[in-house]
């Protein structure tokens, strides 16, 4: 797919099978589409790219998420940044709050702080699953893996 972003270590990407925009980051751990998210007051966005370059990264893919960890997959790009940019030769089609749209690039995603205030009933638990769950950014499993194998800074 010709959808052109750059990352937040300011590698410039130019596909990807999957891209997903949100205000504040989602708890992802697969692809199924559970998920949620831990703030709404991050002041960031939550991006996440599935970027598949070979039929072993996309096995590994699969094999990750049948075991409900594709996060952990190389193809897996995970950041948070305030705005994305993503450009593209043609238009791009795209799913906003459930609603299938045609956008014309390039594509501008910028956080507002603030914005949106969020009212909760008196019932409300108050934490979202995700807020629940501890987790591990890629790079910090990247690190971990590393000093686990040995290997030196």
């Amino acid at each position: 797919m010709d959808l052109r972003f750059t990352d937040a270590d300011g590698k410039r990407h130019e596909t990807a099978q999957l891209l997903m925009v949100s205000n504040n980051p989602y708890r992802l751990d697969d692809l199924t589409g559970a998920s949620s998210r831990p703030h709404l007051d991050t002041g960031v966005l939550g991006i996440l790219a599935v970027e598949i370059t070979s039929s072993a990264q996309a096995g590994e893919l699969l094999a990750l998420e049948a075991i409900g960890r594709a996060r952990h997959s190389g193809a897996w790009l995970e950041w948070s940044a305030p705005t994305l940019v993503v450009d593209s030769a043609a238009q791009v089609a795209a799913g906003i709050d459930g609603e299938s749209v045609m956008l014309e690039p390039p594509l501008r995603f910028e956080i507002v702080p603030q914005a949106l205030t969020v009212l909760l009933p008196p019932s409300a638990v108050g934490v979202s699953p995700a807020g629940l769950t501890p987790g591990l950014s890629l790079a910090a499993v990247r690190q971990l893996w590393g000093e686990a194998r040995g290997d030196t800074p």
